[in-house]
């Protein structure tokens, strides 16, 4: 719940900020709060290991990887790739 209270005034404050410069000097305030950073960093990685995971439910749906040793060998397949993609952005 708190994350998603952050998160959301963070988008309402981000669409003040190309309204007017006291919006976009108020976004810029918000946004260097290392707690403001923390939470979207942290909402941005779970997008991301959904999103892979995602993925890799369709491609099961398609018949591939459903086997035992498939399915883990795809699983740290996310992984690898939901850490490399964290790190980087």
């Amino acid at each position: 719940i708190i994350l998603s209270v952050f998160l959301i005034s963070y988008f309402l404050i981000s669409a003040f900020s190309v309204s007017s410069e006291e919006g976009f000097n108020l976004a810029a305030k918000l946004a260097s709060f290392v707690l403001v950073k923390i939470a979207l960093t942290v909402y941005l990685a779970a997008f991301i290991y959904h999103f892979l995971s995602g993925i890799r439910h369709l491609v099961m749906d398609f018949g591939y990887w459903e086997t035992l040793k498939g399915s883990k060998n795809s699983a740290y397949g996310v992984f690898i790739l939901f850490f490399t993609i964290s790190s980087i952005s």
